[in-house]
Protein backbone atom coordinates (compact mmCIF):
# COMPACT_ATOMS: atom_id res chain seq x y z
CA UNK A 1 0.00 0.00 0.00
CA UNK A 2 2.79 2.42 0.86
CA UNK A 3 4.50 1.67 -2.45
CA UNK A 4 1.38 2.58 -4.42
CA UNK A 5 1.09 5.87 -2.54
CA UNK A 6 4.71 6.65 -3.31
CA UNK A 7 4.09 5.88 -6.98
CA UNK A 8 1.15 8.29 -7.04
CA UNK A 9 3.25 10.96 -5.31
CA UNK A 10 6.10 10.39 -7.76
CA UNK A 11 3.76 10.79 -10.76
CA UNK A 12 2.25 13.94 -9.25
CA UNK A 13 5.68 15.50 -8.69
CA UNK A 14 6.82 14.55 -12.19
CA UNK A 15 3.74 16.27 -13.64
CA UNK A 16 4.32 19.32 -11.44
CA UNK A 17 7.92 19.59 -12.67
CA UNK A 18 6.77 19.36 -16.29
CA UNK A 19 4.15 22.06 -15.69
CA UNK A 20 6.73 24.32 -14.03
CA UNK A 21 9.08 23.87 -16.99
CA UNK A 22 6.25 24.83 -19.36
CA UNK A 23 5.47 27.94 -17.32
CA UNK A 24 9.12 29.01 -17.37
CA UNK A 25 9.21 28.76 -21.17
CA UNK A 26 5.90 30.61 -21.54
CA UNK A 27 7.04 33.36 -19.16
CA UNK A 28 10.26 33.75 -21.15
CA UNK A 29 8.23 34.04 -24.36
CA UNK A 30 5.97 36.66 -22.77
CA UNK A 31 8.97 38.70 -21.60
CA UNK A 32 10.42 38.60 -25.13
CA UNK A 33 7.10 39.63 -26.65
CA UNK A 34 6.77 42.53 -24.18
CA UNK A 35 10.43 43.39 -24.77
CA UNK A 36 11.16 43.15 -21.05
CA UNK A 37 14.83 42.44 -20.61
CA UNK A 38 14.71 42.53 -16.83
CA UNK A 39 12.20 42.54 -14.02
CA UNK A 40 12.13 45.80 -12.13
CA UNK A 41 12.33 45.79 -8.37
CA UNK A 42 12.62 48.35 -5.66
CA UNK A 43 16.06 48.97 -4.28
CA UNK A 44 16.36 48.91 -1.37
CA UNK A 45 13.66 46.29 -0.90
CA UNK A 46 10.33 47.49 0.49
CA UNK A 47 9.45 47.04 4.14
CA UNK A 48 6.68 44.76 5.42
CA UNK A 49 3.84 47.32 5.12
CA UNK A 50 4.97 48.51 1.68
CA UNK A 51 4.89 47.21 -1.88
CA UNK A 52 6.97 47.95 -4.93
CA UNK A 53 5.05 50.23 -7.29
CA UNK A 54 5.96 50.88 -10.90
CA UNK A 55 4.50 54.22 -12.02
CA UNK A 56 1.94 53.97 -14.81
CA UNK A 57 -0.24 56.50 -16.56
CA UNK A 58 -2.35 58.10 -15.31
CA UNK A 59 0.05 58.46 -12.46
CA UNK A 60 -1.92 59.13 -9.30
CA UNK A 61 -0.53 58.62 -5.83
CA UNK A 62 -1.59 60.47 -2.72
CA UNK A 63 -2.96 63.82 -3.88
CA UNK A 64 -5.33 63.01 -6.76
CA UNK A 65 -5.79 66.65 -7.79
CA UNK A 66 -3.22 66.37 -10.56
CA UNK A 67 -0.79 64.20 -12.40
CA UNK A 68 2.62 64.05 -10.78
CA UNK A 69 5.77 63.13 -12.67
CA UNK A 70 8.83 63.28 -10.50
CA UNK A 71 11.26 62.44 -13.28
CA UNK A 72 11.43 61.70 -17.00
CA UNK A 73 12.22 58.01 -16.43
CA UNK A 74 10.06 56.87 -13.49
CA UNK A 75 11.57 54.06 -11.45
CA UNK A 76 9.89 51.55 -9.14
CA UNK A 77 9.46 52.87 -5.61
CA UNK A 78 8.02 51.57 -2.38
CA UNK A 79 4.47 52.68 -1.67
CA UNK A 80 2.49 52.18 1.53
CA UNK A 81 -0.05 49.33 1.39
CA UNK A 82 -2.52 51.20 3.59
CA UNK A 83 -4.07 54.65 3.24
CA UNK A 84 -2.80 57.22 2.67
CA UNK A 85 -1.15 55.57 -0.35
CA UNK A 86 1.99 57.67 -0.40
CA UNK A 87 5.53 56.85 -1.31
CA UNK A 88 7.37 55.41 1.64
CA UNK A 89 10.30 57.78 1.15
CA UNK A 90 8.01 60.87 1.09
CA UNK A 91 7.78 60.60 4.87
CA UNK A 92 11.56 60.70 5.13
CA UNK A 93 11.78 63.77 2.86
CA UNK A 94 9.52 65.94 5.06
Amino acid sequence: MTESRLNVLHEYLKNADALLDTWKVELGNLMKWLDWGVWFRCRPACKEQEQCYIPAWPFVVGNVSGTVWREDNPQPRCIKKLEPFTYADDIDEQ
